[in-house]
């Protein structure tokens, strides 16, 4: 009986190491990848593939030794290659970056995800074929192994999403699945040489899980790397090179820093795009309630409610640790007139009472791994239009170049609120002569024109004044509206190359 329970112990824990595995392999991937569905479809093939590999594989073993010595040995490997992940993961992905996203996903999952997965994949053949004594409860235990396996499965996709990777972060955890790939290895054997193996595996994860709990200092060479149930967050101090000047920097994509702050002067707005949607005051003639959708660092909505004391600003933010880190790093404090919601974007403004805000602004697009999708489509564009007032004003940053092939995303979703408002304008955030170059670029959105953006009256402020004067009214359409049924981001975003 001991026997039978310890070896469905090994299939419930077996079939949560996957689970967890392929969940934060993602977030491992993410650092230098992204977590496009390119990355999350490398992931989830890689994983299927190798599970595969090691059923037939453990069919054929268990079917030539049936001992549980070898199931035990099996997840002994699993646990030795899982530990190998977190201990090189860094160096492989960064080798891997410099490929196609395609390619560089798939080659980063089968070198780091498949060895392990392969081992665990051994797992409920081997102990289908232990517990079975006579052929007339075949069907009964490999559907009483299946059940507990996918049962773990469950268990490790919840645990992985809910409770781990926000408490332990993408690197601890795989200490924690390796060390449990450790207990199954011991629940299976039977032999003293095959447990002592296992303890002294045991003894080498406690240390090394000890280490990477360490608190690093904030830093160019030791940035903080936090994990939270949306992103995996990179904070580091450096000089900016473009200024010289010390910087802190928030990075939730690999492709660019999606937050900045001039370490020398934390109240100055360091983002050119973000100082551009200082241009809604200009474009509305009464600017009282506005709605920031991405609040990230909260720069922008510290530099709104200073600039505007009569305003009112909604964030709608779905991650509160950026919040929270915003708070303790970023030196945003709390004000009566800002709001931060922790919710999606979409739904947010689903909510919301129509012609309730002056302005919206979208700041939640990144580079091609962590653009929302449902975000760009024309549905959402509806919602922002419905919610602004009859002068209101939507501004969007969107990454991506303006001309050639590298900028169909910005032409993608300029025809998408060119089919909604009547008046769109594009302002390239980068030098004019590199405009099939990836680059900011902000959209400009008007339920009304506005004789600002026609050349007159001027306006007194020179930097304000540089981005009107660097508009353009309007740019090829050789690319269809997004949609919710239609939306090929990351296609577009892999032909900019990023």
């Amino acid at each position: 009986m001991k026997q039978q329970l310890a070896l469905y112990g090994a299939a419930f824990i077996s079939g949560a190491a996957a689970m967890i595995l392929e969940i934060d392999g993602v977030r491992i991937l993410a650092q230098f990848l992204g977590s496009s569905i390119v990355v999350w479809t490398s992931i989830i093939g890689v994983i299927l593939a190798s599970l595969s590999v090691g059923y037939w594989v453990g069919g054929r073993w268990v079917d030539r030794a049936p001992r549980c010595t070898h199931l035990a040995a099996a997840l002994f490997l699993a646990a030795c290659f899982v530990g190998l992940i977190a201990f090189f993961h860094q160096p492989i992905l960064g080798a891997i970056s410099k490929l196609d996203i395609r390619l560089g996903a798939t080659a980063a999952s089968l070198i780091l995800f498949c060895p392990a997965n392969v081992m665990i994949g051994v797992t409920p053949p081997f102990v289908v074929r232990l517990l079975m004594h006579e052929v007339g409860s075949s069907g009964t235990i490999s559907g009483t192994v299946s059940a507990v396996s996918t049962v773990g499965s469950i268990a490790g996709t919840f645990g992985a999403g809910f409770v781990l990777i926000p408490l332990l972060g993408s690197t601890k955890i795989l200490f924690v699945v390796a060390a449990f790939l450790v207990l199954a290895s011991l629940l299976a054997s039977a032999g003293i040489l095959m447990k002592t193996r296992a303890l002294f595996l045991l003894l080498l994860l406690l240390p090394a899980f000890r280490a990477s709990q360490a608190d690093t200092v904030l830093s160019a060479t030791n940035p903080v790397d936090i994990d939270t149930q949306y992103n995996r967050i990179l904070l580091a101090d450096t000089i900016d090179q473009e200024t010289g000047r010390p910087i802190r920097t928030l990075v939730t994509d690999p492709h660019g820093i999606q937050s900045m702050m001039y370490l020398d002067a934390p109240e100055e707005l360091a983002a050119s795009e973000l100082r551009v949607f200082r241009l809604a005051a200009q474009l509305h003639p009464r600017l009282n309630h506005a709605l920031l959708i991405g609040g990230g660092a909260l720069l922008f909505a510290r530099d709104f409610v200073a600039l505007n004391p009569h305003a009112q600003l909604d964030v709608a933010e779905i991650d509160p640790m950026l919040t929270r880190i915003a708070r303790q790093y970023f030196s945003s404090s709390e004000n009566p007139r800002l709001s931060v919601f922790h919710e999606d974007g979409r739904r947010f403004v689903a909510a919301a009472a129509n012609g309730k805000y002056s302005a919206v602004y979208v700041n939640a697009f990144n580079a091609a791994s962590t653009v929302p999708f449902h975000l760009t489509t024309k549905e959402m564009v509806e919602q922002i239009a419905r919610v602004l007032d009859d002068d209101g004003v939507a501004m969007v940053n969107v990454i991506s170049a303006v001309d050639g092939p590298r900028g169909k995303f910005m032409r993608a979703e300029y025809a998408t609120y060119r089919a909604v408002f009547p008046h769109v304008y594009v302002v390239p955030m980068g030098d004019p002569r590199y405009a099939e170059w990836p680059q900011n670029v902000v959209l400009i959105a008007l339920k009304k024109d506005s004789p600002l953006l026609n050349g007159s009256p001027e306006i007194s402020d020179v930097e304000l004044a540089g981005y009107i004067g660097g508009r353009r009214t309007s740019v090829v359409q050789d690319v269809p509206v997004l949609t919710d049924e239609f939306a090929p981001i990351e296609q577009y975003m892999i032909a900019a190359g990023l």
